[in-house]
């Protein structure tokens, strides 16, 4: 087809000659460039999706914000986990937004989950 042009030319295009990076666009019509397997991100499993790079800059910000203070027991920080306030696997367009993550401590977060458990 006129005007389109394969994933290596547009990484290219982009001044990325690196091997072993990708580029598609995501269901939101964004391309997105990643380094790794084939497979885009969006279309990985959840547990793969908690090793990614996006998954971890958005742990770190919501530590960041939350001054790497439990939110719960106001200890500061010791093992630190981010909980997200409404679910990973069911909101997944809410999975990397900041206002959806909550800084617990270990004991804590595992108070949370052990609340939803019936």
């Amino acid at each position: 087809m006129a005007g389109w042009i394969n994933e290596k030319e547009l990484l290219e295009s982009c001044g990325i000659y690196l091997d072993g990076a990708h580029a598609a666009i995501n269901p939101d019509g964004i391309i997105e460039v990643w380094l790794g397997k084939p497979t885009p991100p969006w279309e990985r499993s959840d547990k793969s999706q908690r090793h990614s790079l996006k998954y971890i800059a958005w742990r770190n910000d919501v530590f960041n914000r939350d001054n790497y203070i439990c939110q719960d027991c106001n200890n500061r920080g010791g093992e630190l986990n981010a909980h997200h306030l409404k679910g990973f696997s069911k909101y997944k367009k809410l999975r990397y937004e900041v206002e959806n993550g909550i800084t617990l401590c270990y004991e804590c977060h595992r108070k949370r989950h052990k609340r939803l458990v019936i």
